[in-house]
């Protein structure tokens, strides 16, 4: 029996900013950040997951070996550590090929399911939705299969399952698409499911891609209700089942839930203009998954205590911890950030290893990768001021890691009425970094930065009011 892979993109459209896409596995909670950033609104404590502000933007690792899907990158921020100063950082880098060839990746079914009920009127989200969908048929190939369903308070099939090479036909059915009334998201992702068994093939990427603002109302609303009505699709079939989440409004909170099941992914993409850069340029990302069931275990010696893991939802276990990933498409990069602690080290090094274990779909078989790294306690007056972030590398993705911990700790505050607290974070996070990076500039980590800065002049403004 098969497992079912379930994989959400989800992509908001606004109308500011500007995000090159697909360059980390997932960057929903950073993009929505920014969305709630540009119109002055606090996020909730859900909407920050930190995972996806570290994966936000590109990373600098080694790519795979001649002959791999997947690279493995283990590094201390510095491989010594101070008596007096003994924290030490763990990154943990992933990176994926590109393909830069799409003639290259295997046929695609895929069926396209697009709403069009009254809420995608807002800020013109149905034409921005249907240029999109027009950029991304249009990189189809002959040899791939593609239906569309449209839904509003009912689904409908508006173009069967047929051969993408037919172009004409189908960007006239995409512009004919008009408004209509509530909305039944789930009805149209089973029409959506029906559509694209019909062209069904375990050798090729079966897929669902859902153009939406969740904005559901009507039908099936509850998204675990949502899941188990779909069991039936998911026994016996791989059907990856992509999210396109469009406007300011979009229900991320639903996403969120649905996203929670599997193995499923979520992007936000924060400009209308970023969604065609991902149908056009980065096609090949989001229609050519390359590993399935990705878990990242690490073990650590004694002398070694793990502070905190920036994200995720890892298992732990006696010096060692593990990570279900998410499933890895091509050109993806992504890293996990660690803090450590050396207590009482009984040898001169301390070894921590890392295993990524994943189904390689080319090969057709579980790969397992290995690293092992030392960390060198020293001795001696002389190191009391070391430098636990020498690697820029990793000192950038642990700023980053840590303004988003900030982020956490400011909505949760904000959330229970301590206002004044989350402004004190992010008063004494914003001063550290600007501490840090004194007499450097980082692009990534000025990106933050600013979201950090407008959310303090919002906290101020809410003060001023009261």
């Amino acid at each position: 029996m098969k497992k079912l892979t379930l994989l959400i993109l989800v992509i908001t459209i606004s109308l500011q900013g500007k995000l090159s896409a697909q360059e980390g596995y997932s960057s929903a909670s950073m993009s929505m950040s920014q969305q709630k950033c540009d119109h002055a609104i606090i996020p909730t404590p859900q909407e920050v997951v930190l995972e996806e502000y570290i994966n936000y933007h590109r990373h600098n690792i080694p790519q795979p070996e001649k002959g791999r899907a997947v690279a493995l990158d283990a590094r201390w921020g510095n491989p010594s550590v101070s008596p007096l100063s003994p924290d030490a950082v763990l990154q943990i880098g992933l990176t994926t090929n590109r393909i830069f060839d799409y003639t290259e990746v295997a046929p695609v079914n895929v069926s396209l399911v697009i709403d069009k009920s009254g809420s995608m009127r807002e800020d013109n989200k149905l034409e921005k939705t249907k240029e999109a969908m027009i950029a991304f048929v249009q990189k189809l190939r002959a040899q791939d299969r593609v239906s569309i369903v449209t839904f509003d308070h009912v689904a409908t099939v508006v173009l069967e399952a047929q051969s993408a090479g037919n172009l004409k036909v189908i960007e006239s059915v995409i512009k004919n698409i008009r408004l209509g009334g509530s909305t039944n998201m789930y009805d149209g992702i089973r029409m959506s499911y029906e559509e694209t068994l019909k062209n069904y093939k375990a050798d090729q990427t079966n897929r669902i891609i859902v153009l939406t603002d969740a904005m559901t109302n009507t039908g099936v609303v509850d998204p675990e209700e949502m899941i188990t009505k779909s069991e039936k699709y998911h026994k016996d079939y791989e059907i990856d089942f992509v999210m396109i989440g469009v406007g300011v409004d979009f229900n991320y909170a639903l996403t969120r839930q649905i996203a929670d099941n599997g193995k499923n992914q979520i992007h936000f993409i924060h400009n209308s203009d970023d969604i065609k850069k991902v149908f056009i340029d980065e096609v090949s990302a989001i229609l050519s998954p390359v590993a399935k069931n990705p878990v990242l275990e690490v073990t650590f010696e004694e002398g070694l205590e793990l502070e905190r893991l920036y994200g995720y939802q890892p298992r732990h276990g006696n010096q060692k911890f593990s990570i279900d990933l998410k499933n890895m498409n091509a050109g993806l990069t992504q890293v996990v950030m660690a803090k450590f602690k050396v207590v009482n080290p009984k040898h001169e090094h301390l070894c921590l290893r890392a295993k990524l274990t994943y189904y390689d779909i080319q090969k057709r078989e579980t790969v397992t990768l290995k690293q092992k790294i030392e960390l060198t306690p020293l001795s001696g007056w002389q190191n009391e001021a070391l430098n636990p972030l020498v690697d820029l590398e990793v000192k950038k993705n642990y700023t980053i890691a840590e303004m988003a911990l900030c982020l956490k700790d400011m909505a949760d505050a904000f959330a229970i009425n301590k206002a004044c607290v989350a402004r004190r974070t992010l008063d004494e996070t914003i001063q550290q970094v600007n501490s840090e990076y004194a007499n450097e500039k980082d692009t990534d980590v000025q990106y933050m930065l600013k979201i950090l800065e407008t959310y303090v002049g919002r906290l101020q403004l809410l003060a001023n009011n009261d």
